[in-house]
């Protein structure tokens, strides 16, 4: 059961149709609770590599797919879209779940690095130390970014990869 707490925001577009709601909605002196089917999230597929310095616009969706081998390496920018800020989004002590999926070939490309609104972070990185190069040569690199925002625009970032494939 999925908890909302009281102030909580949602960005997007929705209806009661494209939600499917089909449980209960209870609300407590501890938060509101809705009992529902698994959330679909979508998915932005770009038909092309994750290279240089691509802005990623959590207004349109938290998942992005690159099809295409990355032909070296890259720096992605986190942002709501091209009028809305993360920073704007979050409150201090509110978090974002963000993965990036990769595609790579016999010459796997990888990132170390990431923006938000165009700043540079500070990534805390599975196991302590940055990737080095991408992990896989047949299938696909997942990046997932969890960002916390601490108050103003000052954010922690977790960071890891994985391989698929």
């Amino acid at each position: 059961m999925a908890k909302l707490k009281s102030g909580s925001r949602v960005y997007g577009s929705f209806s009661a149709d494209s939600l499917r709601l089909t449980k209960r909605l209870s609300s407590t002196e501890s938060g509101t609770y809705f009992g529902a089917p698994p959330m679909v999230e979508g998915v932005t597929i770009v038909s092309g590599p994750a290279n240089g310095t691509s802005t990623i616009n959590l207004k349109t969706s938290n998942v992005w797919l690159f099809t295409s081998a990355s032909t070296g390496i890259w720096t992605h920018n986190i942002t709501g879209d091209a009028n809305t800020t993360l920073d704007s989004m979050l409150l201090a002590g509110e978090s974002v779940v963000v993965n990036i999926i990769s595609r790579q070939t016999s010459t796997s490309f990888y990132t170390n690095s990431l923006n938000i609104d165009g700043g540079a972070v500070t990534i805390n990185w599975q196991g302590g130390t940055a990737p080095a190069n991408g992990l896989s040569t047949t299938g696909y690199d997942v990046y997932t970014w969890t960002i916390i925002k601490l108050s103003g625009a000052s954010f922690t970032v977790f960071g890891s990869q994985t391989r698929f494939g």
